[in-house]
């Protein structure tokens, strides 16, 4: 579908169907609060096929991976750009020695917090019965350690490739605003 069809199809819509912006942003916020719900769904039948029924947990993987991609799709496609953030919080973007570092003590912290999920998880299925106890992650100190590297370089290449984004953003905005040639 083409840019001037969906165009003529959302015109065709809005005249049909008259909405303010109170009533739009009552609807966004219901489908949000859906969204929502059905993540929390979805992530409750994982949990229970894995903990529980041993049953395939596949089914519900796909469907979160097809939400986080349809969300990033969207953030794109209306070329939102956001703040990076790390362990819940936002950081600091600036190109300053203490901001960079500042930024890595976050993302090693990020990282740390996803080791400790992993010890989390494993010893739940450990203590479940799911897996065996000479299985454990706990009694590999290697397999922690990759799987701290590894996350430590995921969060911090998506971490900084955000915040360079995220400062050429800005430095348009500032530029389109300092802009006399209008």
């Amino acid at each position: 579908m083409n840019a001037n069809t969906e165009k003529k199809i959302a015109e065709r819509m809005k005249n049909r169907y008259p909405t303010d912006e109170r009533v739009s942003g009552s609807n966004y916020k219901a489908l949000a609060y859906c969204g929502i719900a059905a993540i929390v769904y979805d992530a409750a039948m994982l949990l229970y096929k894995c903990l529980i029924s041993n049953g395939n947990p596949l089914p519900e993987l796909i469907l979160l991976a097809v939400m986080a991609i349809i969300i990033t799709a969207v953030k794109h496609s209306d070329k939102i750009v956001e703040k990076p953030a790390a362990a819940g919080r936002l950081l600091d973007t600036g190109t300053s020695a203490g901001a960079r570092m500042k930024r890595l003590a976050m993302y090693l912290l990020e990282s740390l917090l996803f080791l400790g999920g992993i010890f989390a998880a494993d010893f739940i299925t450990v203590k479940t019965g799911i897996t065996p106890a000479d299985s454990r992650i706990l009694d590999r100190p290697r397999a922690a350690v990759i799987f701290f590297v590894i996350a430590f370089l995921f969060t911090f290449i998506a971490g900084e490739h955000k915040a360079k984004k995220y400062n050429a953003f800005q430095k348009q905005l500032d530029e389109d605003e300092n802009c006399l040639d209008d």
